[in-house]
C-alpha cells in the first residue's frame, strides 16, 4: 500500500494561484499549466486538476451557478480560499 502525498500549504496556495488563472473547462490534466504545476510540485496532472475542483466548491460564483464541484478537499482549500479571496458582501 502506498501513502499518499499530503498537501503542503505551499502548493495549496500555488493550485490556488492556478485556479484563478484559468477558465472553468480547462481546469483539468490535459490543460498544459496544469500538467506544468504538477511537474513542478512532483504530483499527477490529475491530482492538481482535483484540487483544482476543490477550489470550484468553495468559489462563490460557481456555488452561485449550481456548479457543485468537488467537496472532498474543502477543508483543505476553504482556508486557502478565504485568507486570499475577500468577497465583500452586500
Amino acid at each position: 500500500m502506498t501513502s499518499k502525498k499530503l498537501w503542503t500549504r505551499e502548493e495549496l496556495i500555488l493550485a490556488f494561484n492556478l485556479y484563478l488563472k484559468l477558465p472553468f473547462g480547462k481546469m483539468n490534466k490535459s490543460t498544459p499549466e496544469v500538467k506544468k504545476l504538477a511537474e513542478i510540485l512532483g504530483r499527477t496532472p490529475s491530482s492538481i486538476g482535483m484540487r483544482l475542483g476543490n477550489f470550484a466548491s468553495v468559489d462563490p460564483f460557481h456555488i452561485n451557478r449550481g456548479i457543485v464541484g468537488l467537496k472532498n478537499g474543502i477543508r483543505q482549500t476553504q482556508p486557502i480560499w478565504d485568507e486570499f479571496l475577500i468577497i465583500k458582501k452586500s
